[in-house]
Order: structure tokens, then C-alpha cells, then sequence
């Protein structure tokens, strides 16, 4: 597969393993990534351009986490078929939140190197958005808990409800590992 190496930084497919950790990524996130580079560049080239480049990646960071947000929590990316299921799953939330995850880290290399605009409201978005998603995948365990409640006889071992809740449980986990 395609691979790209640097120091401690390492891009395989959809996947960035920096220090150590694995950030599975979308390709609207790598290209995204080619942006800012390319703007890092610039201002490492053309210091008295570091504002304005500062500027830009704000508004770059702040397009990625607004439309992201609006197609994976407010489910725009359903309604304009976007994607192949008829709802956002928990495999969406995982994703979207290790995007936003890695967003936050690379806002933390960059914000030494150039004055970035808005830097902590940018970055308390970001976070807001990340735990909007977090708190979704949440809701959807507690609600596969709550629809099997009703099913659960503690006559009956192994009942349907418990069952169901340990069942679903099993592929939320199943979802999440292959994310975090």
C-alpha cells in the first residue's frame, strides 16, 4: 500500500501512526493535511507571511470542523446520500472523532510555529464537536440498553433483553476497537 515516512510520522492508507499513536483518517482529512502544509511552507519560506497563514488555517480548520460536523452529528451527510447507509453510525462517530482527535494535535504543532487565529476558540470547537461525538456513541449503546430492557427475564437464563444488551454491546466494542 502506499506509505509515507518521516522521522516519527508515518502515513499508510487511511491511517497516520504519529508518536505512536494510530489515527485512522478520511481522505478529505489528508487532503486537507496537503494544505496546510502547503501553508506552512509558505509561511516558512515568507515569515512575513506567517499572519496571514495563521489566518488561513483557521478558516481551513474551521470549514473541516463545521461541514464535518454538519454531515456526520446533524446527519446532512444522509440527507445529501453521502454515504451508503440510511444513518450515521457508530463507525462514522468513531472516525469523525479520531479525525477531530488528530485536528487537535496537529493544531497543537502548528500553533508554536505560526500565530494562528482564533487559536482556543478553534480549539474549544473542536473539542466541543469531539465530545458531541463521543456522547452520541455513547447514546447509541445506552439506547440498544433501554429498547432491550423490556425483554430482560430474570427467570430465563439466558433471557432476549440480556442477550440483545450483551450482543450489542459486543459490536459497539468490536466498532470502537477497530477505531481506538
Amino acid at each position: 500500500g502506499e506509505s509515507k515516512a518521516m522521522g516519527d510520522f508515518r502515513i499508510i492508507r487511511s491511517e497516520i501512526i504519529i508518536e505512536g499513536r494510530t489515527y485512522k483518517v478520511t481522505e478529505t482529512l489528508l487532503l486537507l493535511l496537503e494544505i496546510i502544509e502547503d501553508y506552512m511552507h509558505l509561511a516558512q519560506f515568507y515569515p512575513f507571511l506567517a499572519g496571514e497563514v495563521g489566518v488561513k488555517v483557521y478558516e481551513l480548520l474551521k470549514a473541516y470542523n463545521t461541514s464535518s460536523h454538519q454531515l456526520i452529528i446533524l446527519g446532512g451527510a444522509v440527507k445529501l446520500q453521502r454515504i451508503k447507509t440510511k444513518n450515521i453510525t457508530a463507525k462514522h462517530l468513531a472516525l469523525n472523532s479520531l479525525c477531530l482527535s488528530f485536528l487537535l494535535y496537529i493544531l497543537s504543532r502548528i500553533a508554536p510555529r505560526i500565530p494562528v487565529y482564533e487559536e482556543e476558540r478553534i480549539r474549544k470547537d473542536i473539542e466541543a464537536h469531539e465530545e458531541t461525538a463521543i456522547k452520541k456513541l455513547t447514546s447509541i449503546l445506552v439506547g440498544k440498553i433501554n429498547q432491550a430492557l423490556p425483554d430482560i427475564n430474570l427467570n430465563a437464563t439466558p433471557s432476549k433483553g440480556t442477550e440483545s444488551i450483551v450482543n450489542n454491546t459486543k459490536v459497539l466494542h468490536d466498532i470502537l476497537a477497530d477505531f481506538y
